[in-house]
């Protein structure tokens, strides 16, 4: 709605600018081009059952705040790094004289929201929303003498829904104007998401676990996420022994790895939005944890059968190991929690934290923690023997006992136990 001019609130301004304006003595002034925040329109459509909620009389500031977070770093005193947060957008209200028009088409609204936002076919579900577009004029927008150049600003507010909806307060102590106000959340006005933040569209890549067969290719369809999780932690430990006494003519003491240590991925708050979204993503979860029996050993006259764990490909970014979050990993721990159920107490949405830990394939002939070399043969300790004289007889330098020692989880290289089989690497 076109709002009535009340009063020229800023008087010594504006009769600057209009005198600015003047062409010449006794020329007619020419109309300021600066927004009045009396004349401005705000039309609500793209909802269900109507296309516009009627005119409205007062809108809150449109806004958009850019969130940044701060650094400190040690030994900069000088002033905070600031890095790009979220941007984030305040509801808007609005308000108007109620008439009974008007006042129908947002009962109208709001009761088609309420029926969804319930039980209805959105219930779970991201919902649509409305377009909300403010335009701000500098002249009335039906003079003529103006058309087309009398619009300053325009802000169109994607994916609005209601948050709530005010009658007016009634006494019967004077006669004041019945009010009601209608405050909207929104997705913002800048365009910056792409469809994004709907999970449904844009460029963004998602992340996504894969089954894997034995032979490390995909066993079944993708588990895409419609929206990615916040934060992504990863870990890894490496065990490390300080060897103090060593072979001779090597310099102590020493560090070696123990072992290959674990690479542990944990995510957190996973969102799943939706009857079918819930159902599908969680049994597929479920499944995977779930270990397989597999025929070990078969024509070999010590067949069994074994329970083994599935593995699945994480990814999210990149396109390879140490690119993103891409890992073969073993799911190990899930955590569901339901946190909205429909009429008939089926659930529609749903958090999720997983725990993977990855599997990195062992090299051939090698313990797979041990991250020895492959290939080789293997020796037979025999009296007395260390790892540095049998690295020095097999492989031609008593330097390599590091290799044997890790490719058989050997603590000690001056003590090897008599009888013990050695792998030894290709020299």
């Amino acid at each position: 709605m076109i709002a009535p001019m009340q009063a020229l609130m800023n008087g010594p301004a504006a009769l600057g600018a209009l005198s600015s304006s003047l062409k010449g003595a006794g020329s007619a002034p020419t109309a300021p081009g600066y927004g009045l925040t009396m004349w401005f329109q705000v039309k609500v459509s793209g909802v269900t059952g109507t296309q516009d909620l009627g005119k409205w009389s007062g809108c809150s500031a449109v806004q958009a705040n850019f969130g940044t977070e701060t650094i400190n770093p040690g030994g900069s005193y000088g002033g905070p790094v600031l890095v790009p947060g979220r941007i984030t957008y305040p509801d808007i209200t609005l308000e108007r004289a109620m008439d009974k028009a008007g006042a129908e088409e947002v009962r109208t609204w709001l009761r088609s929201v309420a029926k969804d936002w319930i039980g209805g076919a959105q219930a779970g579900k991201d919902y649509p929303g409305a377009t909300v577009t403010i335009t701000v004029y500098s002249a009335l927008p039906s003079d003529p003498s103006a058309a087309g150049r009398n619009v300053v600003a325009e802000w169109v507010l994607t994916g609005a829904v209601p948050v709530s909806w005010t009658a007016p307060a009634l006494s019967g102590k004077g006669g004041a104007v019945a009010v009601e106000k209608l405050t909207l959340a929104h997705r913002g006005f800048l365009g910056e998401d792409g469809g994004e933040a709907t999970g449904t569209s844009g460029g963004q890549a998602r992340l996504t676990l894969t089954l894997l067969d034995d032979s490390g290719n995909p066993a079944g369809a993708d588990l895409e996420f419609a929206y990615n999780p916040a934060e992504v932690s990863v870990s890894k430990s490496s065990p490390l022994l300080t060897v103090h006494t060593l072979p001779e003519g090597h310099e102590g003491p020493q560090l070696r790895h123990v072992e290959r240590g674990d690479l542990n991925i944990n995510i957190d708050d996973l969102h799943l939005v939706g009857q079918q979204e819930v159902a599908t993503t969680v049994g597929k979860v479920w499944a995977w944890l779930d270990p397989q029996a597999k025929d070990i050993g078969a024509g070999t006259g010590k067949e069994t059968s074994k329970l083994l764990g599935r593995k699945v490909r994480i990814r999210l970014g990149g396109t390879g190991r140490g690119d993103g979050v891409n890992h073969d990993a073993a799911l190990t721990h899930a955590h569901v929690t339901y946190t909205r159920f429909s009429a008939a107490g089926v659930p529609t949405r749903a958090k999720v934290r997983l725990t993977l830990q990855e599997v990195v394939e062992a090299l051939p002939g090698t313990n797979p923690h041990s991250g020895g070399l492959p290939g080789g043969h293997t020796r037979t300790v025999t009296g007395a023997e260390n790892l540095a004289g049998i690295t020095a007889a097999e492989l031609g330098s008593p330097a390599r006992w590091r290799e044997v020692a890790d490719a058989n989880g050997i603590d000690d290289p001056l003590r090897v136990r008599p009888g013990r089989a050695l792998r030894l690497p290709g020299a």
